[in-house]
């Protein structure tokens, strides 16, 4: 190695050990601005965004124009929406990270290439899906159910129900408290935190 590299990797390291906490910090800083900056463009391309609602990292949206997220709707992070079809998403909804809704499919019986099929996805108010789960097109999902994680919906889902499983099959009913229920909308219309409850 000659002298001058020995002295210009020896600036780098001191240049480094100073000031590396700083950079770190700083590239943190503008990571973050950037996506935030990103999640708050694609809720404008949206064909209807409500209010409070939390896009995570990760996200994308496929023709976003046919997606409609009702109001205090949070999708996790890497979802995946296929809004060819068109996606409806009912106000109170949570769809936990890597769930996937697709409205696109392909005729069976012919050529697949070049001959797509779309059906719309509908979420009803307060639905709930774990991680990992798809949702296939023309599916429709009731209000209050729940689907868990890593099933896929490939019909109907009433309302109140859990579904579980591949495919996805109802397996009992939600224990719906409509008192609480409407205790927890009108906190959140208020803006005011909801106090966690304890396991049954």
């Amino acid at each position: 190695m000659l002298p001058d590299q020995w002295i210009v990797q020896q600036l780098v390291r001191l240049f480094l050990w100073r000031y590396a906490p700083c950079l770190k910090k700083e590239l943190a800083f503008i990571h973050d601005h950037a996506v935030y900056g990103r999640l708050v463009h694609l809720k404008t391309l949206l064909g209807g965004c409500g209010e409070h609602v939390r896009l995570r990292e990760g996200i994308q949206v496929i023709h976003p124009e046919k997606v409609f997220l009702g109001n205090f709707v949070d999708i996790g992070e890497n979802c995946l929406i296929m809004g060819t079809g068109g996606v409806t998403i009912g106000d109170y909804c949570i769809l936990a990270n890597n769930t996937i809704i697709a409205t696109t499919s392909h005729q069976v019986g012919g050529l697949y290439y070049g001959h797509d099929q779309t059906a719309p996805v509908v979420l009803g108010e307060n639905v709930w899906t774990g991680s990992g789960v798809i949702i296939l097109p023309g599916v429709t999902i009731g209000d209050n159910s729940i689907i868990g994680a890593g099933a896929v919906v490939t019909q109907e889902i009433p309302a109140n129900k859990i579904a579980l499983g591949v495919p996805a099959r109802p397996v009992r009913d939600v224990p719906l408290d409509p008192v609480l229920r409407q205790a927890h909308v009108d906190a959140l219309k208020a803006g005011v935190s909801i106090p966690e409850q304890s396991a049954p």
